[in-house]
């Protein structure tokens, strides 16, 4: 598992990861906001940070709550594996250097339909530090 786009351990290494988050939350993060206007478009609002040598990425992703699988054949035939925050979508948006941005986005657009959930993320350029992230629900009406 990955923590903060930068650090790494055994995902059953429940003490390590869960320490590795801690670490994660204690660092400063951008602010992010979204407004929604309607249901199928948002205005995703990044707030000034930490000087940026190269730009990072502004990453959409849009992802199921809830979901079940039907096994339909073989040894488990008939029965449902539920999985959660299943992503079903995931989209470089825009960019972001230092400075406060504005990002207008169409959920339908870029993908929202059948999906309830959706994450803002902004990474440091070269899939580096995760900067800021933040995730919600989608509006009715949006999928």
């Amino acid at each position: 598992m990955v923590v903060d786009g930068t650090r790494q351990a055994v995902g059953s290494g429940r003490a390590k990861i869960l320490g590795l988050i801690k670490s994660a939350r204690n660092r400063p993060s951008l602010d992010i906001q979204v407004c929604h206007h309607g249901a199928t478009r948002a205005t995703v609002n990044i707030a000034n940070g930490p000087p940026q040598k190269r730009p990072g990425a502004v990453w959409l992703m849009f992802f199921d709550k809830r979901h079940e699988t039907p096994i339909r054949s073989g040894k488990n035939e008939g029965v449902k594996l539920v999985n959660f925050n299943v992503v079903r979508v995931f989209k470089r948006v825009g960019s972001w250097t230092s400075d406060a941005a504005k990002l207008d986005i169409s959920l339908k657009d870029l993908g929202a339909a059948g999906r309830d959930s959706c994450a803002i993320i902004v990474q440091a350029a070269g899939n580096g530090a995760i900067l800021g992230a933040i995730s919600f629900p989608l509006p009715k009406g949006a999928s």
